[in-house]
């Protein structure tokens, strides 16, 4: 089982068509496996400082970017998402890229992504699917494949 938390403030600025914001704050990651893998080094608590940021075209552009990502020193670990796409008629689509992992493995997603916003309703949803791609050693040795996601988000 994974159980992670995080405590960051930040700060955000809008810039031209941008909206660019940065966090700092702490994390504690926990990671208990079963059973154990004796070839995956990340067992156990570990607490550490957390540097996150994003920047995303604001809302009524037709086209859409955005790059974030954060990084944390329990277990290394690291994340990074980068969109672009399109918007039309509500919907948003395009290709992403996303890359994680930590002292134990990196992996990498490539594939497209299709969000949309509920009209008068700060509620997003999005749906995003490719190839996921892993570094041939510890616990998920040998698991490319297919990956999926659905987020509901509450835009603010």
């Amino acid at each position: 089982a994974l159980s992670l938390a995080d405590v960051m403030v930040g700060y955000q600025a809008y810039m031209h068509s941008l909206r660019v914001a940065g966090y700092i704050g702490g994390e504690y990651q926990d990671h208990t496996l079963s059973p154990r893998d004796p070839a995956n080094s990340v067992v156990g608590g570990r607490g550490g400082l957390k540097l996150a940021g994003d920047i995303t075209t604001l809302a009524g552009s037709s086209v859409y970017f955005n790059l974030m990502g954060n990084v944390s020193t329990a277990f290394d670990s690291y994340w990074s998402r980068a969109r672009i796409g399109l918007t039309h008629r509500g919907f948003t689509f395009g290709p992403e890229a996303i890359f994680n992992g930590n002292v134990n493995f990196n992996a990498q997603r490539y594939g497209g992504f299709v969000s949309m916003q509920f009209a008068g309703t700060p509620f997003e949803l999005t749906l995003s699917g490719g190839q996921h791609i892993n570094e041939k050693s510890g616990i998920f040795a040998n698991s490319d494949g297919a990956y999926g996601q659905i987020n509901l988000n509450i835009v603010y």
